[in-house]
């Protein structure tokens, strides 16, 4: 702790000499008006006006308590980022997960639904071209049949005409 002190000091003083012809003498014997002055004539007045500041200056009080506030404000900056930061942080990981989750179950369903989609338009190609065959089967069976029919009925009928021609031919004949 460091003090500083002034001290101002004035003194005036003020000393009438005695009066040689006695007149200002305030005796009553000589006329006077009995005032204030001394019989022997000489008045001595001595004003001292000492007034003293005393200033004191904490200079080391001053420096510890700047330092004190701009540590307290660096403080609390850096716990503010720190927080704004880890905030921060934790909203980007946050963010981050929820688009690694939501991008995982996209790909996911898409794979299902490809999968799915190819599975059914597999199983759809395969019934098509069962039934296909199937139908191509059932037409040829048809059509042999009908073929097999109709040469049969044919030759039934041209059997039929022969032997009625030749019936005819020997009933004539």
């Amino acid at each position: 702790m460091m003090m500083a002190t002034t001290t101002t000091t004035t003194t005036t003083t003020i000393i009438i000499m005695k009066d040689p012809s006695n007149e200002f003498s305030t005796n009553s014997s000589d006329g006077g008006d009995g005032g204030s002055f001394s019989s022997n004539n000489s008045i001595s007045i001595s004003s001292s006006n000492s007034s003293s500041v005393v200033v004191v200056v904490v200079v080391v009080v001053v420096v510890v308590v700047v330092v004190v506030v701009v540590v307290v404000v660096v403080v609390i900056v850096v716990v503010v980022v720190a927080v704004v930061v880890g905030v921060v942080a934790v909203v980007v990981v946050i963010v981050v997960v929820v688009v690694v989750v939501v991008v995982v179950v996209v790909v996911v369903v898409v794979v299902v639904i490809v999968v799915v989609v190819v599975v059914v338009v597999v199983v759809v190609v395969v019934a098509v071209a069962v039934v296909v065959v199937i139908v191509v089967v059932f037409i040829v069976i048809v059509v042999i049949v009908v073929v097999v029919l109709a040469v049969v009925v044919v030759v039934v009928v041209v059997v039929v005409v022969v032997v009625v021609v030749v019936v005819v031919v020997v009933v004539v004949v």
